[in-house]
């Protein structure tokens, strides 16, 4: 109606001598219509024509001209039924089985495609990751795993066919015919939300769905017996998860970290649960046992061995005080790891045994006192309980782990019974009996110097690891060896004071001891274990000794503060990565008794431009200098300097 309007305004005007140009644009819009209505009418005739005798001679066309061709739009054909996209189904096996395996087939509904066209991989027949007669298809972002027996397992995150696109999966299909999950299969599916697990499945891998932290369906069917180490950790959005009847065993930390996890129910069938399968789950309130399993029982929440003695898993979320009931004679490994919360515990005189890490991560457990009859505090079983205060060892200990009480920044003193044989306490830092070993400093003893005392011999292996109260301490005459990591992570150590009776330095002795400013090794030391002075950051000052033939591996690494260093005679070899990342290490000065130079010895050294070799030119050239040491070999070399 308006174009009608508008063409009786102009016809309008130029009967009134309105002008020229309206009067001819009235005249081409005339014209116009009488081709259209032309057309129309041929439209309608033409297949009435077509099917009588008369023949029709078509009428000649004149070309567009271009001004028409970019005015007329160009209309958008209604799409066929072959060509109309089906809306996406949430399972059409039939659709995704006609993939080929091991290619990717980009759904149509998505609105671009998330997968890569040509991911690489065979676009036929299996895929090279196979082990049996399985394979794998994605379509959008659903990858389904499917024919029969079980599926490789993978090293880690890279490897797998699929690792390209993992971020990508929101689901997963196992079908029918599978029967094993592979080990890191799908690690790190961040997006992954929902999982589908055929009932001819009876093993998930290792780290199978580990990190998956979007997952929070999850269905494990009866035909799975056996569940992997870490299968479901760091699955943040698991809340809860019902073991199958029929699984018979569960690795160690299965839901390891699994923040939002609250509940797990424990079949009768379960003989078997790994240490720490459910540990450092914060939020984890309820361990629901089957009260007809022959194999645990649940004690006010926490699971215990049938015959009831042993502690086998505490729920990471308990905030109450516990009270362990008698008859228990083993707390079990890793039984009571990242129980955050627990703020009480009181420990029966039935308990022997108190195993590795069964309280590493108890960060509030305020102090400890064993009872009598405890023989065995295992390995880190204390480790990282950064509120416990004090600790009271009875008589009846007779062996304590490494790390034990490590890293428990805040305990000031380990009470030890007075009639124990084996062990003494001396200004609350725990000795062996007869005061020749060191055993552990108390990470929260007051006081930032220390003097080791006399008749100690040995600083045991972790002793001080982690103390970062003393910043100065004097090893007494008669020490004789600095065990493994003894000084690890002393981060306030600015100075140690080494007696000319320590023969030997463990490896990663003073690791991580970042103000550590100078060290004076005497010599009498004949073995400096490797990174034993690794990324000593502040180490400006070096002193070795003679007497050693070796620089191991590693030693002096990420040293960056060390700007000279003098290499003495008799050593023959200086090994890989020794003074690796020394980034401030401008002058070397090298004997010519060395032999080889392993590789990384000076990688990243970048200002390295002095090297003193006290050997002939021609000595230097039968020194073997293993490769990444560019910036030794690009350094002004001179000779038998003295």
């Amino acid at each position: 109606a308006a174009g009608e309007e508008d063409g009786e305004k102009t016809v309008s005007a130029a009967a009134q001598g309105g002008g020229k140009k309206k009067k001819k644009t009235g005249l081409i819009a005339l014209i116009a219509a009488v081709v259209v209505l032309g057309a129309v009418a041929l439209g309608v005739l033409l297949p009435k024509l077509k099917g009588s005798d008369v023949s029709v001679s078509p009428a000649p066309t004149a070309a567009p001209s271009p001004a028409a061709v970019e005015e007329t739009p160009v209309p958008t054909p209604e799409p066929t039924p072959e060509e109309t996209p089906a809306p996406e189904e949430e399972a059409a096996p039939e659709e995704e089985a006609s993939a080929p395996s091991g290619s990717f087939t980009p759904d149509d509904a998505e609105p671009e495609d998330v997968f890569p066209e040509d991911p690489g991989f065979e676009e036929e027949g299996e895929t090279p990751w196979v082990e049996g007669d399985w394979s794998w298809s994605v379509r959008g972002s659903i990858l389904t795993i499917s024919g029969t027996g079980n599926m490789a397992n993978f090293s880690g995150s890279s490897g797998r066919p699929w690792s390209d696109i993992a971020d990508k999966i929101t689901r997963i299909v196992v079908e029918d015919g599978i029967t094993g999950i592979g080990s890191y299969a799908f690690y790190g599916c961040w997006r992954l939300s929902y999982v589908q697990i055929a009932e001819s499945v009876t093993e998930i891998g290792d780290c199978a769905f580990e990190d998956c932290i979007n997952l929070n369906t999850l269905t494990i069917p009866g035909s799975v017996k056996k569940i992997g180490s870490r299968a479901f950790s760091y699955c943040y959005s698991l809340s809860s998860l019902d073991l199958p009847e029929g699984l018979v065993s569960v690795g160690s930390g299965m839901t390891t970290r699994s923040g939002n996890l609250y509940r797990v129910s424990i079949p009768a069938s379960l003989s078997y649960i790994a240490p720490g399968a459910f540990s450092h789950c914060g939020k984890l309130s309820r361990l629901d046992v089957a009260e007809d399993s022959p194999y645990f029982k649940n004690v006010n929440g926490v699971v215990y061995s049938a015959d009831g003695t042993t502690l086998v898993a505490c729920p990471g979320g308990r905030t109450k005080d516990l009270q362990i009931p008698d008859g228990v004679v083993t707390i079990g490994e890793r039984a009571f790891a990242g129980c955050y919360s627990l703020n009480g515990l009181k420990i029966p005189a039935t308990v022997r045994e108190i195993c590795d890490s069964a309280f590493i991560d108890c960060s509030r457990l305020p102090w400890l006192k064993l009872p009598e009859g405890v023989t065995t505090i295992g390995g880190s079983a204390f480790y990282n309980c950064e509120h416990m205060s004090t600790v009271s060892l009875p008589a009846s200990l007779s062996s304590v782990g490494l790390r034990a009480f490590t890293a428990c920044s805040s305990l000031a003193k380990i009470e030890v019974a007075a009639d124990n044989p084996n062990y003494k306490s001396v200004g609350g830092a725990l000795f062996s009996k007869d005061g020749t070993s060191l055993i552990c400093y108390p990470g929260g003893k007051s006081g930032t110097s220390y003097t080791v005392p006399e008749g100690v011999t040995e600083i045991g292996e972790y002793a001080f690891a982690y103390c970062d109260k003393p910043r100065t301490i004097k090893l007494s005459d008669g020490v004789i060896t600095i065990a493994n990591r003894a000084f690890y992570g002393c981060d306030n150590l600015g100075a140690v004071t080494i007696p000319d009776s320590v023969t030997s330095i463990g490896t990663s002795a003073f690791a991580y001891c970042d103000n550590l400013k100078g060290v004076e090794i005497p010599g009498s030391v004949t073995s400096i274990g490797s990174t034993a002075f690794y990324s000593c950051y502040s180490l400006a000052q070096l002193t070795l000794p003679g007497s050693i033939s070796l620089i191991d591996d590693n030693t002096f690494a990420f040293c960056t503060r060390l700007s000279a260093v003098t290499i003495p005679e008799g050593i023959s070899v200086i090994g890989s990565g020794a003074f690796a990342g020394c980034e401030h290490l401008t002058d070397l000065a090298i004997p010519e008794t060395l032999a080889r130079i392993g590789r990384s010895a000076f990688s990243d050294c970048i200002r390295l431009k002095n090297v003193s070799f006290k050997g002939s030119e021609a000595l230097w050239e039968m020194l073997v200098i293993e490769t990444d040491n560019e910036p030794l070999t690009k350094a002004k070399i001179s000779f038998g300097a003295a």
